[in-house]
């Protein structure tokens, strides 16, 4: 029996608050949930702590071992 699992998922990135920053400054980034975290700096967790400013995405693998696509970029 062959079983398709569902379509690509896209990830979520939520901020802990502004993503406009001071110097000095920090903000979480949260994924939505998968068993699997990859960030664009080469983080694998869940949540990263940015300090300086750049472009950050993430791809997950789901419950199903099904990697996502990237996420929309946060600046």
């Amino acid at each position: 029996e062959l079983t398709i699992n569902g379509g690509k998922t896209v990830p979520t990135i939520t901020p802990s608050g502004t993503i406009n920053l001071c110097f000095g400054d920090s903000v979480t980034l949260t994924s939505s949930e998968g068993t699997r975290y990859l960030w664009s700096n080469r983080a694998t967790t869940r949540s990263i702590v940015v300090k300086t400013s750049g472009v950050f995405s993430v791809q997950i693998v789901d419950a199903n071992g099904c990697t996502s696509i990237k996420s929309d970029k946060v600046t």
